[in-house]
């Protein structure tokens, strides 16, 4: 009896992790990863060019309005990631320009999101590759410039 209730407790255990890995390698929508309460935000920064180091104010844009934020994950949500390595990011998917997305809220973390063609990091959160890209980089500096 002993033997069963300990085999059972490990299967729920190995079927729990299982789970949580499916989970955390599913590909999912790049705007599902950013974290985004309209009524809970303080600031939003966009960096165009994160290459350009030497930016003494800041950001190069800040968003003001729910709509810009709104059009900024709609076009983020048309691009499906799928999570990957650390190593395999910086290897493979870091290379070119890559634009930041700063959006601090008073009752929760930072969301911090460096974009670049072929991959996402999110601080805190992973590494991720575009699946359906690569992310037209020119195109999301339209969105964010208008």
């Amino acid at each position: 009896m002993k033997r069963l209730f300990i085999t059972i407790a490990i299967g729920c255990c190995l079927f729990s992790i299982g789970i949580c890995f499916f989970h955390a390698y599913s590909e999912r929508s790049l705007a599902s990863l950013i974290y985004y309460n309209e009524e809970d935000i303080i600031i939003i920064g966009v960096t165009i060019d994160r290459t350009n180091t030497e930016r003494e104010e800041g950001y190069d844009h800040y968003l003001d309005e729910q709509e810009e934020m709104e059009e900024l994950l709609a076009f983020l949500s048309n691009y499906q990631v799928k999570r990957v390595s650390q190593s395999y990011y910086q290897k493979q998917l870091l290379y070119g320009s890559q634009q930041e997305v700063f959006i601090s809220h008073y009752s929760h973390n930072a969301s911090v999101v460096f974009i670049g063609e072929a991959g996402v990091h999110v601080v805190d959160q992973g590494t991720y590759r575009i699946v359906n890209g690569p992310i037209d980089l020119s195109e999301l500096e339209n969105v964010i410039v208008k």
